[in-house]
């Protein structure tokens, strides 16, 4: 494995490989919850559902032999993962399955903002094709609680009240989340089950 200390200290955007098991998932590997500035409710899917939460990209890495950049920043001695939760999760279980040799992170390293990690974070996961409309609402929430109604709006390019309708999925109940997040309801659906 390459050295990443040099790149890590560096105040430029760097590309380096990393062990998947050095890139923490706040949220997966700790405690943190929502304050943490990188936290992606879509962890707690993610710990649900194990190996099958990234079954189809386990086999899209093997099949293809690539996979995008991962962005990690440096927080103490820790490497945490920000967009990339869900590849660095197929990589470990890629190297703990032995599926595959030399198994690493492709990593980006940018200097962000904890506003300018947020919306990337948010824009991966609107961009994520295999995302529910309460994984959405709930990535919409952790935006909101840092930010606001109107930052997400002008974000998204979304009207306010959209934003709003979409906010309102968290607050169904439990029951009716599952169901959402089990079987991939589309956001216009869940909204009309939300009023």
């Amino acid at each position: 494995m390459a050295s990443h200390t040099d790149s890590i200290k560096g105040k430029r955007i760097d590309a380096f490989k990393v062990d998947p098991d050095l890139c923490i998932i706040p949220g997966y590997d700790t405690d943190d919850g929502p304050e943490h500035p990188l936290y992606d409710r879509r962890v707690e899917k993610l710990k649900r559902m194990g190996r099958a939460a990234v079954a189809h990209m386990i086999d899209s890495i093997l099949l293809n032999k690539q996979i995008s950049d991962v962005s990690l920043r440096r927080n103490g001695d820790v490497l945490e993962t920000g967009p990339g939760k869900h590849r660095v999760l197929a990589l470990r279980y890629i190297k703990s399955e032995g599926l595959a040799e030399d198994v690493t992170v492709r990593v980006c390293y940018p200097v962000l903002t904890d506003d300018q990690w947020r919306d990337r974070i948010l824009a991966e996961n609107l961009d994520r094709r295999d995302s529910d409309a309460f994984t959405e609402a709930l990535a919409f929430a952790d935006y909101v609680n840092a930010r606001s109604v109107g930052d997400l709006a002008r974000v998204i390019h979304a009207k306010k009240k959209t934003v709003e309708a979409i906010l309102a999925l968290v607050q169904m109940p439990k029951g009716v989340q599952q169901i959402v997040m089990e079987h991939n309801i589309g956001r216009d659906i869940a909204i009309q089950a939300a009023r």
